[in-house]
């Protein structure tokens, strides 16, 4: 098979297929919501699941952002270090 004939297997069949399933998973997850909505105690436990998934990311984020800043700066502080130590030596040695 040439480049030629699997970039026009991709054009004419698989990009037109995955569009079309990817409009019918919308149009399905679209009709779902709107059924939720319909019901006034899913609506309410919809709410409350988005309120806590809304909490519980913004808590991840700051911890993961607070491990990530500490381990840049223990990192930064060890080669800092390490340069340090390395000047000293240099200019202690008496070669």
């Amino acid at each position: 098979m040439t480049i030629e004939r699997a970039a026009e297997i991709y054009v004419n069949i698989v990009d037109p297929a995955l569009r079309i399933g990817l409009f019918v998973v919308i149009a399905v997850f679209l009709l779902y919501f709107l059924n939720l909505l319909r019901d006034g105690s899913k609506k309410t436990d919809m709410v409350n699941g988005l309120f806590n998934l809304i909490i519980k990311t913004i808590t991840k984020t700051v911890t993961l952002t607070g491990k990530v800043l500490l381990f840049i700066l223990s990192t930064l502080r060890k080669t800092i270090t390490v340069i340090f130590a390395s000047l000293r030596d240099f200019f202690i040695s008496e070669i």
